[in-house]
């Protein structure tokens, strides 16, 4: 199953902006996306002539404000995403069904987010969400990831004609995104911004817990200048760089006040060592086997592709709720698969369910302890077949009781050992839906959204 069909906002910076611009706009395989940034990296790091010769190497970075070639930066580029599709509008090679952004920054010291996607404006942003009124100033994807990855010193900045916009690395501003994924989501899908999404994943590229970063030069106060040369030194700092993305997310999650910090999931591999310098692209292998190695036995791996399934099925209700004489409430509806009738992911999720030495279910209860009993949805041979064989999910239509007017209600679905909540619970059940609204969510196939 491809990993974008869990995931409705992909947001990457600099190597996680090529990455998500592969899997969402691309649509490639993690495997594909492994082997072409590979590819990618192997052709671009090309080094400038003389730009290792002692003393004149440092005339040559300075005149050319980089190290390495632009040309072959450019051409890997072009070979991996093409040279006409845009970002947004236009001819596109595929019909694009993930929202994906990438933060950049202009040469002027602001960061800029650029998307395949569309929303409504926010106020005060701390970045510009570039939205060009003519195609013309759009960005192609090849030059939105050219745009994010213009690391200061490695690459040459990336001046963009038509809008007469300079780029440079976004990982200036904005080195671990999630402030941006968690903004843009409350703006892409306003009628749940006050709501916790599924799931937001932060995915690091390691880190040395033990690492110490260089001590910062004493403060200046010569202006916007100085404060841009700061940001360059720190996004080449290897060191420096790596630990500020540990440090964003530890600063993030300590604002989720009275939030389900269940939801919110950080991997990145803790090193014994410090990680490699950016360029050091002959030791990608050896860092990604490292990688490997100690993340195939981290038990969140398993718990997060749990996650992940539970939040492909959702509970639509049918009509009104029902308040009976005895206080309580009863509704009808159905729990569906947000994947498309017809499609290879109700397949293969058919193909994962059955898997299971114990046959997965789903369970509806109250949190609180309450006089009505849980009750269990079966998830049947009959429909796993039909999954596999017919690309359908249907089961039966289940009737939900509720102790009052204010309950919440649990359903989850049973994987392996252990109860995961499906996508949107726990929530009441007696909210006031428009027509309009129910028909968002049956169309959506969820309220919220993994980011």
């Amino acid at each position: 199953m491809p990993a974008r069909s869990f995931f409705d906002l992909i947001v990457g910076t600099s190597a996680g902006g090529i990455i998500a611009l592969c899997l969402a706009v691309k649509k490639w395989t993690v495997q594909q996306c492994i082997d072409g940034f590979h590819s990618l990296c192997t052709k671009a790091f090309t080094p400038r002539h003389c730009v290792n010769v002692p003393v004149v190497g440092r005339f040559v970075r300075h005149h050319h404000h980089s190290a390495y070639e632009t040309k072959p930066l450019k051409q890997a580029l072009i070979t991996a995403y093409g040279e006409r599709g845009y970002l947004f509008g236009g001819l596109t090679e595929h019909n694009i069904d993930t929202n994906v952004a990438v933060a950049t920054a202009t040469m002027a010291g602001n960061p800029v987010v650029l998307s395949n996607y569309n929303r409504v404006a926010g106020d005060n942003l701390p970045y510009h969400f570039q939205r060009p009124e003519r195609l013309v100033g759009e960005l192609k994807i090849w030059e939105a990831a050219r745009a994010t990855s213009a690391a200061p010193k490695i690459f040459r900045s990336f001046e963009h004609q038509p809008s007469n916009q300079v780029y440079i690395d976004g990982a200036l501003y904005y080195n671990n995104p999630v402030q941006i994924a968690e903004t843009e989501r409350k703006l892409i899908w306003s009628d749940t911004e006050s709501l916790d999404p599924d799931i937001i994943l932060s995915i690091g590229t390691s880190h040395n817990p033990r690492s110490e970063p260089k001590p910062s030069p004493p403060p200046n106060t010569h202006g916007v200048l100085t404060h841009i040369k700061e940001l360059m030194r720190i996004s080449t700092d290897h060191i420096e760089n790596s630990l500020n993305g540990e440090q964003t997310w530890k600063s993030f999650m300590q604002t989720l006040h009275g939030r389900d910090k269940k939801r919110f999931v950080r991997l990145n591999a803790e090193l014994d060592f410090d990680p490699p310098k950016l360029d050091e692209v002959g030791k990608m292998k050896e860092l990604q086997n490292y990688v490997r190695r100690q993340m195939e036995s981290d038990g969140r791996i398993t718990d997060l592709a749990h996650k992940l399934i539970a939040t492909c099925f959702y509970f639509e209700r049918y009509g009104d709720v029902k308040n009976l004489d005895d206080g309580t409430f009863s509704c009808q509806g159905s729990i569906r698969c947000r994947f498309i009738p017809g499609t290879e992911q109700v397949k293969h999720l058919g193909e994962y369910l059955r898997s299971f030495r114990q046959k997965p279910y789903f369970h509806i209860c109250e949190p609180a302890e309450t006089d009505i009993p849980p009750k269990k949805a079966e998830i049947s041979d009959k429909v796993i077949d039909r999954m596999v064989l017919r690309n359908k999910f249907e089961l039966p239509a289940v009737e939900v009781r509720g102790s009052s007017s204010q309950a919440i209600t649990e359903i989850s679905i049973f994987l392996a050992t252990r109860l995961i909540p499906i996508s949107g619970f726990p929530r009441s059940l007696t909210e006031d839906y428009t027509k309009k609204g129910e028909e968002m969510f049956a169309m959506l196939g969820r309220r919220e959204s993994n980011i």
